[in-house]
């Protein structure tokens, strides 16, 4: 078999790379995991304003007024967390962009039949072929998994043209056996 020229693009990691591998981490099992983690923050957090609201009940209740109120605001919290969540979930994201080590930083990576390399500054990465549990390709990125939370994005901006980005996602998928 002859040797294939290797598929080398450099790129800035941009926040919309790393949220993207986010969004597709965040369907695989080890990612639930961290995910549960965020949740039970968020369950804290509520639980600890169960003695607001118990206190709250106590005012209402000497009022005359029904217990009703207090769990219409335990119900309106919990909307309020609901809603604040999202946004959360993006701020929470964003300083984990920031404190990663490649952030907006310019990056090479190269696809060769031997595997993939990703060079940033002096930090050099090597993975065969074999150590990528997942592909996936969106319309804007190729994510190649090497656990659930670390991977190898390449933004489609970083190729010539979609030619090229497709050219490149029929070379990875020729090359994981594994969805």
């Amino acid at each position: 078999m002859s040797e294939t020229p290797p598929i080398c693009v450099t790129h800035t990691f941009e926040f919309a790379d790393y949220a993207a591998f986010y969004a597709i981490s965040s369907r695989s099992a080890g990612f639930k995991h961290h995910n549960r983690r965020l949740q039970s923050i968020w369950l804290l957090a509520l639980a600890s304003a169960a003695p607001i609201l118990t206190i709250v009940d106590m005012v209402v209740m000497a009022e005359g007024r029904l217990l009703a109120i207090g769990l219409a605001g335990a119900v309106l919290l919990w909307v309020m967390a609901a809603m604040f969540g999202a946004l959360f979930r993006k701020a929470h994201l964003r300083s984990y962009f920031f404190l990663h080590y490649n952030a907006n930083q310019t990056m090479t990576d190269c696809l060769s039949d031997d595997g993939v390399s990703s060079d940033c500054g002096k930090v050099h990465s090597f993975y065969a072929w074999s150590s990528i549990i997942r592909q996936e390709a969106t319309a804007d990125h190729l994510v190649l998994s090497i656990s659930p939370l670390q991977g190898i994005v390449l933004p489609r901006r970083a190729f010539a043209s979609t030619e090229d980005f497709s050219a490149a996602v029929a070379f990875v998928k020729e090359r994981v056996a594994r969805p």
